[in-house]
């Protein structure tokens, strides 16, 4: 709750599909601060994204 109101709340995986997909510069920054904050299932992530989507994760994984 927040200011006594339910809020709903995204999965960081989700919410790295969804950056994968824009696919702006600005996603694959906060992507790399989606992964330095949060532990991340990667078995789980990939179910969600094509193997294109897939192997632009790895690169961005990389370089954080």
């Amino acid at each position: 709750m927040l200011a006594g109101r339910p809020i709903r709340m995204i999965e960081p995986h989700d919410l790295i599909a969804m950056k994968l997909r824009a696919g702006r510069l600005k996603d694959d920054y906060d992507i790399s601060e989606i992964l330095r904050a949060n532990a991340v299932d990667e078995q789980r992530l990939l179910q969600l994204i094509d193997p294109a989507h897939a192997e632009h994760f790895q690169q961005i994984k990389s370089r954080s």
